[in-house]
């Protein structure tokens, strides 16, 4: 679809996996943070005893409004269905500070990375982070529209859009002062290939007003008037294997090509489709 082929798309947020015996850990206290739960991370099932307590350490940046990346320790099975232990990073392009807008692509990379180094929490190298296996990337596409383009590609959506019962799934549709917008299914959603989440607002208002010490730090001065960003989130291996992607390291991920990330987004767009199609007027 045209409208969201005017900027070119990068990803927004990701969760990156290094195995445990590549990292040192500065901050002696992650020690006493670590999650005990156990993931697959092929299906993103959660197994628990129940008797283990789940904590995450976020390290908020003190003199860096908004820059927050959570530091998770957990028991992974791997593909061969060993369970070994594994730093799970949680981060989103915020970290770019002034270079938000570009995303986490293959020119900001080493951003992020020293950015994470900076903070004095863990250490490992270059290779390992690139090496690094995702899960939960969201996509993101920036693009300009006038709102009442945006409200007529709304409805158009709205009346195309697959109809479901469970709660978690179906349209929503925004229109508070603090944004507007429109998305397919939460987010947590467990069957993402059925009904992937995706999600259309406004960044003129998302940006200044639920980031607003973010944006007057570092972006203050950026024209976003009529900026729109369409976000398509990939959750798990088998998200990305119905993409036919079977490598999620991040350097992987980084050399996709401006093309297939368009269609990626598009490709999620239509899974929430009748039809897997858009009708027009």
């Amino acid at each position: 679809m045209d409208f969201i082929r005017n900027f070119s798309p990068s990803f927004d947020s990701v969760n990156l996996r290094i195995p445990l015996e590549k990292v040192k850990i500065v901050n002696p206290s992650l020690e006493h943070t670590w999650i005990t739960q156990k993931e697959n991370t092929g299906t993103g099932e959660v197994i628990s005893d129940g008797a283990s307590e789940t904590r995450t350490y976020k390290h908020k940046s003190e003199d860096k409004p908004g820059i927050v990346v959570e530091y998770r320790f957990k028991d992974q099975f791997t593909k061969e269905q060993v369970t070994i232990p594994f730093l799970t990073l949680c981060f989103t392009s915020k970290i770019l500070q002034g270079r938000y807008q570009e995303g986490i692509n293959s020119d900001t990379i080493e951003l992020v990375y020293n950015e994470i180094m900076n903070q004095g929490q863990v250490s490992f190298g270059l290779d390992d982070f690139l090496k690094g296996e995702c899960t939960n990337v969201d996509i993101k596409k920036d693009f300009k529209a006038e709102k009442e383009s945006i409200k007529e590609v709304f409805r158009l959506l709205k009346r195309n859009a697959k109809t479901h019962v469970q709660a978690d799934r179906g349209v929503r549709e925004f229109g508070k002062r603090d944004n507007f917008g429109f998305q397919f299914n939460d987010r947590t959603i467990q069957s993402p290939k059925e009904a992937p989440y995706l999600k259309i607002y406004s960044k003129e208002l998302e940006l200044p007003k639920r980031s607003g010490e973010f944006h007057r730090e570092y972006l203050e001065g950026f024209d976003i008037r009529d900026v729109y960003r369409v976000e398509a989130t990939i959750k798990n291996k088998q998200h990305f294997k119905s993409f036919g992607i079977e490598d999620t390291s991040l350097v992987n991920l980084l050399a996709l090509s401006e093309d297939r990330m368009n269609e990626m987004i598009s490709e999620t767009l239509k899974a929430n489709l009748q039809g897997n199609r858009l009708i027009g007027k």
